[in-house]
């Protein structure tokens, strides 16, 4: 593998790595006056979900609902908010726009990302007894969402594949041209001339 190689595969390892961590997405709305635009987000087994909305010329009432249909929050004439929520139930949580202040256009822009947690829990049981000593160890491990992470990382991880693949294509193509341009190696011909005997 060459040093080139090396390097891309780093690469994209650090990437794959870093979206573990955390997606995150920004959306632009225009909102009429007395209208209302919504974002639903799907939890996808994260965390948390959060960010902010800010607001260009005007202010606009905020909220999100949970998947069961709980308010979780609601920020009335906002330019500007921060929110968090604590992923506790999965399914679509849905963010809610309005633009009731204003009898304008405005611009909102919805900042936010799902955050992803790898937690590993441990429960220990020890147990001594006084004739035959026994010891026991039991170890619980909660399942990690596995699909959904394969979901979410699918359509990125293909793009990964067609660009290792495309650079070791181009290598490949490059070594043989180089080949065929310099041709089979050529072996010096050396000639003797005998001198005829007098």
């Amino acid at each position: 593998m060459s040093k080139k190689q090396l390097i891309l595969l780093v690469l994209i390892a650090i990437s794959c790595f870093s979206l573990f961590e955390n997606v995150r997405a920004e959306d632009v709305f225009v909102i009429e006056p007395s209208k209302e635009v919504t974002r639903a987000v799907e939890s996808g087994g994260c965390a948390s979900i959060c960010g902010n909305l800010t607001v260009i010329n005007g202010f606009v009432d905020f909220y999100a609902t949970s998947p069961s249909g709980t308010v979780l929050f609601l920020y009335n004439k906002t330019a500007f908010t921060d929110f968090n929520i604590a992923n506790m139930e999965n399914g679509t949580y849905t963010f809610y726009v309005v633009n009731s202040w204003s009898n304008n256009n405005v611009t909102t822009t919805l900042y936010y990302g799902k955050n992803f947690e790898v937690t590993f829990q441990e429960n220990v049981h020890m147990s001594f007894d006084v004739a035959a000593e026994t010891f026991s160890v039991l170890v619980e491990t909660r399942p990690i969402p596995w699909m959904e992470v394969v979901k979410q990382l699918a359509p990125w991880l293909g793009s990964i594949f067609v660009t290792v693949v495309s650079a070791l294509l181009i290598d490949y193509i490059h070594e043989k041209r180089q080949k065929w341009k310099n041709g089979k190696p050529k072996t010096p011909v050396v000639f003797k001339l005998d001198k005829a005997k007098k």
